[in-house]
């Protein structure tokens, strides 16, 4: 006695089922069945859509201009506006420090020749006011020298590595995972035939076709 087929998975559809989709384990009739390769195939154009998406921003170099090399950029536009500031608030200093000098030093120049001027008048000069004004004026002089010589204490920036960490592995890729060409199925078939889309199982004296949806090749050709 020939067993009756199983009716197909969609409630509403009254036909025998003709085949097992393996992938989802659905017996299907034969408008279903096309209806559901039909499915799965309309699926594949955007996925290799994608993929041409993905290698132009790749090849562009779109990819690399990740936010953290942005905040990357951001920090050194940060970092030399920094480095301006503090250049500019020593160098305000320094300025200050030299007037300060020089104000000091026009006020001995001062008193130095007010003191010689008062003595040429007065024509009473000592060998001992002459000594006085003559190690005043080497001494200005010595001063005025050392003022166009001030060296500064400047150290070196040193820029601590860990200031910015980057992993060992700065980009993390999701792979394209595409499923496997094959798959088990388990079957007591006494016969099993099979082509690129779907296999033929004999089930005690009664075919069944069932569909594999191989769709690999598929993929392939409308990436490359």
């Amino acid at each position: 006695m020939v067993p009756s087929p199983r009716p197909c998975v969609f409630s509403e559809c009254k036909r025998p089922s003709r085949a097992l989709c393996i992938f989802c384990q659905q017996y299907l009739c034969l408008d279903h069945l096309k209806e559901h390769d039909d499915l799965i195939s309309a699926q594949l154009p955007p996925l290799a859509d994608q993929i041409n998406t993905l290698s132009n921003q790749f090849n562009k170099g779109v990819l690399i201009e990740s936010s953290s090399l942005t905040e990357l950029k951001q920090w050194r536009e940060y970092a030399h506006r920094t480095v301006d500031q503090f250049y500019e608030t020593k160098y305000r200093q320094f300025e200050q420090f030299i007037q300060e000098r020089k104000d000091k030093q026009r006020k001995e120049l001062d008193r130095i020749r007010s003191n010689v001027n008062k003595v040429i008048q007065e024509q009473e000069a000592t060998q001992e006011q002459i000594n006085s004004m003559t190690e005043s004026i080497r001494s200005f002089e010595q001063d005025v020298n050392n003022l166009q010589h001030v060296h500064f204490h400047i150290s070196p920036l040193i820029i601590d590595e860990n200031l910015i960490f980057i992993p060992p592995k700065t980009l993390s890729r999701a792979l394209l995972s595409v499923p496997s060409a094959h798959q088990t199925m388990q079957s007591t078939s006494d016969t099993v035939m099979s082509n690129d889309n779907h296999v033929l199982a004999h089930q005690k004296r009664s075919p069944c076709a069932r569909d594999i949806f191989n769709n690999l090749g598929e993929i392939v050709d409308m990436i490359r």
